[in-house]
């Protein structure tokens, strides 16, 4: 997973190399601002937050995280974590998606399993051959990996063939750009005082 975080993160870093940001508007938490190239049109975008959210929009995309009442510290504290991150994000918004890379290395440890654990039946190890020479044409998706493949599981879970969604991972590179180039104290839940 993190070979596409990585592309993600250096492609966002040149994107955004001469990004500024430009406060819109201002009350108490509610507040948004302008991210943009004041020379270049593309990959601009808003950053707003009202209380427990954090909205971005523009260019790349929509996406609302959710945790706390300001986000912004929440943010600028975990945006690392992209585990926990993903967490936060509205269900409606999908954070991954099947990766044939990831069954494919899945596939070559099945064949090739670290010292002490069963090696493949002749069977099994028919099918992954016989599945990574096929390959992992993109009309395939995982369903027909899942049921093509059911007998390697042994009755346990299937292994987790997804990955991060390219979209995901600019937005978040996005809001990770953001917090890193706005400074601001945060803004206390008034509801705590009681």
């Amino acid at each position: 997973m993190a070979r596409r975080e990585d592309e993600c993160a250096e492609r966002a870093k040149k994107a955004f190399e001469h990004h500024v940001v430009e406060e819109r508007s201002r009350n108490g938490v509610y507040r948004s601002w302008r991210c943009h190239n004041p020379d270049e049109g593309c990959f601009w975008f808003d950053i707003t937050t009202i209380p427990g959210s954090l909205i971005i929009t523009g260019d790349l995309g929509d996406m609302i995280v959710s945790r706390s009442y300001d986000m912004l510290p929440w943010c600028r504290g975990l945006i690392r974590s992209i585990d926990y991150f993903a967490e936060k994000v509205s269900r409606d918004f999908p954070t991954t998606e099947f990766s044939p890379e990831r069954l494919e290395e899945w596939l070559k440890g099945e064949l090739n399993p670290e010292e002490g654990y069963e090696q493949p039946s002749s069977a099994h190890r028919e099918l992954i051959e016989r599945t990574l020479e096929d390959g992992f044409d993109d009309w395939r998706g995982e369903g027909y990996f899942r049921e093509k493949l059911h007998e390697l599981t042994n009755g346990s879970d299937p292994p987790n063939w997804s990955d991060y969604t390219p979209r995901f991972l600019w937005l978040r590179e996005a809001i990770k750009w953001f917090v890193t180039h706005h400074s601001e104290p945060g803004i206390p839940d008034p509801s705590r005082r009681l």
